[in-house]
């Protein structure tokens, strides 16, 4: 591995680790910087901000878990349903590992509607491709969806008390 991608990989599992005991609010850029034993200049020349390190970290991450809920629910490759069954162990998952807490406390901050919408296009058009669900508006479904992460959310907060 290069030197500047574990560089970039200490920055963001130093960030998750500081915005998990701390909140995304609570954690600056200097504490981000000080926990990756680097310079806060050698991290800006990573990252523009903060929001950047996370919205990199929870990409990676979001997209590690598609292919964790993929790969889970292989055997359901000829259901229809297969597709909302990985959005809801996406879902799941995202709630319940070290992003769940930093995911809800950022929703409101961090636009990560474009990221959301990209990584559910992707695999909507990869799971609806064959002909029979030719007819299924997928990028109609991926907004419907995210639409309805709102209640997702509220429901696990509700859960989780």
């Amino acid at each position: 591995m290069k030197k500047s991608q574990e560089v970039r990989n200490k920055i963001l599992t130093c960030s998750r680790q500081l915005f998990q005991k701390q909140g995304y609010n609570a954690t600056t850029v200097r504490q981000i910087a000080d926990a990756a034993g680097i310079q806060r200049g050698l991290l800006y020349y990573y990252f523009k901000h903060k929001e950047e390190i996370f919205i990199e970290g929870f990409t990676v991450t979001a997209h590690r878990f598609i292919e964790t809920a993929k790969s889970e629910f292989s055997k359901y490759h000829d259901n229809p349903f297969r597709y909302l069954l990985i959005v809801y162990a996406y879902f799941h998952i995202v709630l319940n590992n070290t992003w769940g807490k930093i995911y809800i406390e950022v929703t409101d901050k961090v636009s990560l509607r474009e990221i959301e919408i990209k990584i559910f296009d992707d695999l909507t058009n990869e799971l609806l491709s064959d002909q029979a669900n030719k007819e299924w508006n997928g990028h109609l479904m991926v907004l419907a969806l995210l639409g309805m992460k709102h209640e997702l959310i509220l429901e696990f907060c509700n859960n989780n008390k």
